[in-house]
């Protein structure tokens, strides 16, 4: 924390500090023990370890490091490994065709709008970055604003939070607000327990 308030506050007339800061995480990167001493040194790609390869029991792949940039190539490479076992499968080439969930089409603010009139501006705008052309499952069988249910807080309406309970698994407020969305760094803690209570009542 103290190193990243230095580099700002080298050009700032009022320093920042850890009082100023509204929210933290940190995340793990995991490296595969390569027996190097040095950690700095260790390998930052990832290792394919498979077992159960000589019949008799289901193959297990275990993936050992490997980071966000690379998962495409990660994905060929494990498919890879496994082919042998499942003979229909393919693997060559495949993912730099595959669209990701909600990039099988653009769709854009004044195409939500056109087609679904009644979602505001700014919610359309999050909603095409966040679920691309799932706004369509997202909004099935909404014909207007009262079919998009309550406004559970600020721009997040009880149709969205169906949708993610649904369709991406979302259980907790809290794994929406701050994983998915990153709501929590704009709605207040009364807004955020609404979000909460919410996804509470589901379960």
């Amino acid at each position: 924390i103290a190193y990243l308030h230095k580099g700002p506050n080298h050009y700032l007339a009022k320093p920042i500090s850890a009082d100023d800061m509204v929210w933290s995480y940190a995340g793990v990167r995991s490296l595969y023990d390569d027996a190097n001493a040095s950690v700095s040194a260790m390998t930052r790609d990832y290792v394919l370890e498979l077992q159960n390869s000589d019949g008799g029991k289901p193959p297990l792949l275990s993936v050992f490091g490997g980071k966000l940039t690379t998962y495409r190539t990660l994905a060929e490479h494990a498919m890879a490994k496994l082919v042998p076992f499942f003979p229909t499968a393919t693997c060559a080439g495949w993912t730099d065709q595959s669209a990701l969930p909600g990039g099988e089409e653009v769709v854009t603010v004044a195409s939500i709008r056109q087609r679904y009139p009644f979602v505001p501006d700014a919610v359309a705008a999050r909603w095409c970055r966040q679920y691309g052309s799932r706004i369509h499952t997202l909004l099935e069988g909404v014909d207007d604003a009262k079919g998009m249910g309550a406004e559970i807080a600020p721009g997040v309406f009880a149709c969205e939070l169906v949708y993610v309970r649904q369709h991406e698994w979302v259980q907790k407020g809290s794994d929406f607000l701050w994983r998915r969305t990153k709501l929590g760094l704009r709605l207040d803690d009364v807004q955020s327990k609404s979000v909460s209570d919410w996804f509470d009542k589901q379960n």
